[in-house]
């Protein structure tokens, strides 16, 4: 009996010491990466029926969270998923509102695990990973914060020294324009590839001829970037790692760098309801102190309220700008008080005041194009052109200072004036010395007496009705088609007879010399530098159109008589790399990454012209037009000169949207890639909007790397026919 008795008590305390193993609490657990700035794991219990992990969720008040069906915790080492099995204080895949605190806890239940196996799990939802590395060891401690390591500091130190430009220049100065490239290297402390991105990119633009260079930055692994960025001026312009988007000045010739800390990143997914200005960046190099006080500043100034700014777009135009300088309002005393009471770099001053004074009156053009586009909408409701009078604005701008081009709202506010609706009717008035004695439907069915039948009856309805700046669809573009096949020779013969059209280069003249009359003579504004440059940005797309004799005599007449020799400069080299291309025909990729990535996809089709689109299932006018072109892809479907090629990215493109609309579509050889090599493609083809076409010919040559794509048809007979 005593026997049994101390056997049964060995048994109950190896049952107890089993038992005691598998419970566990862990506080506050140490993790190797986090990349959600809402998301922490601040408590883990684990006993024999289950593993509990408090979810402490920091947000902003009023907004939702969410734990979809299928989040999991993993196994570190073996990659063992557990999903969910339960929920306390809130329910799975409903949206949970955030109090007023911002500050929540719910528990989410898994699975038990055995802590004698697993030592560390990440935590995620879906196929995306959170946290990595929670210790399941409740004596683990973090490891310090550490500084910026020295190798990295030598590195930024050497990187600086190689610069070409070590100071700042004369804003005022013809130095102010230069082709030297720049340099944006940096550290990212706490950074680790965990974080979902390899790489950032920068939007580099040359204003003055609409060129666009995007700049891959690459990201390595132990946290140090760097890029090189195509300059032609000094420009306040901006980086984006992911969706986060940090603004740096620099000027050609120079090297800046910058330090981040990771924690800036998390902090800025936390406040999705404004742009988040980082606080905690070190800068260095010729611009150093400036980016400091430019960061600082910026950090300090009110946020303008966006969206009550473009709901006020329905207003009159004076009730609008009562409402602008009523919002602005704020933004704008602060920087004077701050441009009045602290001593400030003179760059530092020249950008926030020019930065300032462009950004106001670009919203300003905003309203403009919103009210040209409810014109449009409404005929019915006779809306009046805003008068003459409301770009009285434009005199209090300096359009002749070199220095507004170095502003980040520059762009906007040159796009918006440049197609201001003041200047639009010049397109009515040329097109008005064009127009024919009569109609292309009175020559069909009244001169030569054709009958008029039900599908011309619906194609003329539909012309009469619909917006004609507008792309059209599927069903429009089919029956713009069957009619301009259907009376081809007969339009044909209408042009010849009726339609005595002038040259393209005297209607781009006849154009200008009409916008220069409104410039001058209606708005009173005198010759300036910013004028000159919507005739250079126009130059790419009327070269393209003419013959090269004809080129030079539009460059000679629009461009060549400004005072600017840098802006004359860039119109010459535009005119000569573009009769270059054209005599070079189809090019080779360079060597690089993103030719790499690209032929990837594209070398199985070799032996065929590939049209590649370059698309997103939260874009517009990339759904409209590969809508439009099903026909084409049914009708080539099994062509041997022909494959479709789409491709775009795991950011822009959602897993089910995505894959519901290529289903829809019926399309094949498409590809759904990182957003990482995505932004390669981007840099290779110089593309910063979507969508963007690009023609391979059968040797994987780019035959036009800005595709046409409603020239499909039309490109590829002239290819064939050329062989």
């Amino acid at each position: 009996m005593k026997k049994q008795s101390v056997l049964f008590f060995i048994l109950f305390l190896v049952g107890a010491v089993g038992l005691s193993a598998q419970k566990v609490v862990v506080t506050n657990p140490v993790y190797e990466f986090n990349s959600s700035g809402i998301t922490n794991v601040s408590k883990i219990e684990i006993n024999p029926k289950e593993t509990r992990l408090h979810i402490h969720s920091t947000f902003i008040p009023h907004w939702w969270v969410h734990f979809p069906l299928n989040t999991f915790i993993e196994d570190a080492d073996t990659g063992e998923r557990y999903i969910v099995t339960g929920m306390e204080k809130g329910e799975l895949d409903k949206q949970i509102y955030m109090p007023a605190s911002g500050d929540s806890t719910m528990i989410l239940l898994f699975p038990p695990l055995d802590t004698k196996k697993v030592k560390r799990i990440h935590y995620g939802e879906d196929d995306n990973t959170i946290i990595y590395g929670l210790s399941l060891n409740p004596k683990a401690k973090a490891a310090p914060k550490g500084e910026v390591p020295a190798a990295v500091t030598q590195w930024i130190e050497e990187e600086l020294k190689k610069a070409p430009q070590q100071t700042l220049v004369d804003l005022d100065s013809e130095d102010f324009f230069s082709r030297q490239p720049a340099r944006l290297i940096g550290y990212i402390k706490g950074y680790t590839p965990q974080a979902g991105f390899t790489s950032a990119i920068v939007y580099a633009e040359n204003e003055l001829t609409r060129e666009s260079s995007p700049v891959v930055i690459q990201i390595h692994e132990d946290g140090r970037f760097e890029g090189e960025i195509p300059m032609i001026h000094p420009n306040y312009m901006y980086v984006a790692f992911q969706n986060r988007t940090l603004n740096f000045y620099i000027e050609p010739g120079q090297t800046l760098s910058m330090v981040i800390d990771w924690e800036e990143f998390r902090k800025a997914d936390r406040y999705r309801d404004r742009r988040y200005a980082f606080k905690d960046i070190r800068f260095s190099g010729a611009a150093g102190e400036v980016n400091k006080e430019l960061a600082d500043v910026e950090s300090r100034l009110p946020n303008i309220n966006f969206n009550k700014l473009y709901e006020s777009f329905s207003l009159e135009a004076d009730k609008y700008c009562l409402l602008l300088d009523s919002i602005m309002h704020d933004r704008q005393e602060a920087l004077r008080k701050i441009l009045d009471t602290e001593k400030l770099l003179p760059h530092t001053r020249e950008i926030l005041q020019a930065e300032n004074l462009i950004r106001y009156y670009s919203y300003l053009f905003e309203y403009e194009m919103s009210y040209k586009y409810k014109r449009m909408q409404e005929k019915e409701a006779n809306l009046e052109p805003l008068p003459a009078s409301f770009y009285s604005f434009l005199h209090k701008i300096p359009l002749n200072d070199q220095k507004l081009l170095m502003t980040s709202s520059f762009s906007m506010f040159l796009n918006r004036f440049e197609y201001a609706n003041i200047f639009a009717e010049g397109r009515t008035a040329v097109m008005a010395m064009q127009t024919p004695e009569i109609t292309l439907y009175d020559y069909l069915f009244g001169e030569l007496g054709l009958k008029k039948e039900a599908d011309d009856e619906a194609y003329i309805a539909l012309m009469d009705t619909r917006d004609v700046t507008s792309t059209p669809n599927e069903e429009e573009l089919k029956m713009m088609n069957a009619f301009s096949d259907k009376y081809k020779k007969q339009i044909e013969d209408y042009v010849a007879k009726y339609m005595k059209q002038m040259g393209y280069k005297d209607n781009t003249l006849a154009y200008w010399h009409y916008k220069d009359s409104i410039y001058t003579e209606v708005l009173q504004l005198a010759p300036s530098l910013t004028y000159d440059i919507t005739k250079l940005r126009e130059m790419k797309f009327d070269f393209e159109q003419m013959e090269k004799e004809d080129a030079l005599d539009l460059l000679s007449k629009l461009v060549l008589p400004s005072p600017n020799s840098f802006l004359k400069a860039e119109g010459v080299r535009l005119y000569n790399d573009m009769y270059a291309a054209k005599s070079k025909g189809a090019y080779k990729l360079p060597p690089g990454k993103g030719t790499e990535i690209f032929r990837s996809m594209t070398d199985q089709f070799k032996g065929k012209y590939i049209f590649v689109d370059f698309w997103a299932t939260t874009c517009g006018p990339c759904i409209g037009g590969i809508k439009a072109q099903k026909e084409a892809r049914a009708k080539y479907k099994d062509s041997p000169d022909v494959a479709f090629l789409f491709i775009t990215n795991d950011r822009e493109s959602p897993l089910n949207d995505y894959e519901k609309f290529v289903k829809e579509q019926e399309l094949t050889n498409v590809y759904r890639i990182k957003q990482d090599d995505y932004l390669y493609l981007r840099e290779l083809f110089k593309f910063n909007g979507i969508p963007r076409y690009v023609m391979v010919d059968r040797e994987g040559r780019i035959m036009d790397d800005n595709f046409q794509m409603h020239n499909f048809e039309r490109a590829l007979q002239e290819a064939l026919k050329e062989e």
